[in-house]
């Protein structure tokens, strides 16, 4: 059985034009909105990964959130509740800031909605994990009736591209996320994590803001593109898939989608049904990180590392922009920056993961994502 996915010209940040969007994406799911929301605490998921404004293109758009907190008012919702776990500390200082910047404050006083300030989270048990067993999950998420997830349509430097399941990590509370970059380190184990957290929260309803989206070097560096375009679906896999294809990239290449094949979820273009105006764009993909397992098999174990130096992409640091804020040092998992109290940020390769959290969290896009010459020929 193929999954509806539904995709909505829309070139503005006007609130009514993304409602009418909403409304015909809602219809085509076969939604009842009076049904859907009525009578109940809606969680709108943002991503939220940094303070940035609206206009810098890496947050969702507060018009996109007080478009959907309306549609919830209006059709009798308990509650609409905007709210995420940065990149950074889960604390209600930060949760202010992170507010204020982003104009979440504008979409929830514009809406009535209610921003969340929770800390606390779940200890959430998921005997189906295929990496995890247990999750610690943000109780303001958990204790919620439904998960509206609205992501933003971006690259990613360690997943290619950034939709709905990667949305779905930022309920994983402040920087606990580090520590699961640090335990599953490579991309595949990475993947599988993300798929087990999007299978265990199941959100009814994925949007993604593609009205605005960023290519190049994201998910926080990258560089505007204007794609006109918001998609809509019950299942996050098939959202993530119709994506991918308005980005013009084949799904499978996406390691999320292709480690969702694994546990016989949608992956395939083949497997969704798309309405309304899908459209192509060609959009500037990062190669993202390959594993060497083969190079590991036919090297001496001291040559191991020095070819993963040439082959993989590393984060590099203009010292120029760097102003010395030291949370590139303070949220590298595996500990291997060192030198940002001085503004001269350094970088032990041998150690370095490849997470990319560095560039990432960076709020003054000083960390840039370079891939060897090397590694371009051969991953090409």
């Amino acid at each position: 059985m193929t999954e509806r996915v539904f995709i909505g010209q829309c070139d503005s940040y006007d609130v009514a034009t993304i409602k009418k969007v909403f409304r015909e994406g809602l219809e085509v799911l076969d939604i009842d909105p009076r049904l859907f929301f009525g009578g109940k605490k809606c969680v709108l998921k943002p991503n939220l990964l940094l303070p940035k404004k609206p206009e810098q293109g890496v947050t969702t758009h507060p018009a996109v959130i007080q478009a959907m907190a309306e549609l919830v008012m209006e059709h009798g919702g308990e509650e609409a509740i905007i709210g995420d776990t940065p990149g950074g500390p889960f604390n209600r200082a930060y949760l202010r800031a992170l507010y204020k910047t982003t104009q979440m404050e504008v979409a929830s006083s514009a809406s009535g909605a209610t921003l969340n300030y929770n800390t606390s989270q779940v200890d959430t048990p998921y005997s189906e994990g295929r990496v995890i067993k247990r999750i610690d999950i943000a109780e303001f998420i958990a204790r919620g009736d439904i998960l509206i997830n609205m992501a933003k349509m971006k690259t990613h430097g360690l997943t290619r591209i950034t939709g709905g399941v990667k949305n779905l990590f930022g309920a994983v509370p402040g920087l606990q996320k580090t520590e699961y970059h640090m335990k599953m380190n490579e991309i595949s184990h990475f993947s599988n994590l993300l798929v087990d957290i999007a299978r265990l929260l199941n959100p009814p309803l994925t949007i993604i803001d593609g009205i605005e989206a960023m290519e190049g070097n994201g998910p926080s560096s990258g560089t505007i593109k204007k794609a006109g375009k918001i998609i809509m679906g019950c299942n996050v896999f098939a959202v993530d898939i119709a994506m991918a294809r308005i980005m013009g990239i084949n799904p499978l290449q996406v390691p999320t989608i292709r480690m969702a094949e694994t546990h016989g979820l949608p992956a395939k273009l083949t497997d969704i049904e798309i309405f309304g105006e899908p459209g192509s764009e060609k959009f500037i993909i990062p190669t993202g990180k390959r594993e060497i397992t083969l190079f590991a098999r036919i090297l001496s174990e001291k040559w191991v590392s020095r070819v993963h130096n040439l082959l993989q992409p590393v984060p590099r640091f203009d010292k120029k922009i760097c102003v010395g804020c030291g949370i590139c040092e303070k949220h590298c998992p595996p500990k291997v920056i060192s030198g940002t109290e001085n503004k001269n940020p350094e970088i032990d390769l041998d150690g370095c993961i490849r997470c990319f959290c560095c560039q990432e969290l960076c709020p003054y896009e000083a960390v840039t994502i370079y891939r060897p010459l090397l590694g371009r020929i051969i991953f090409r």
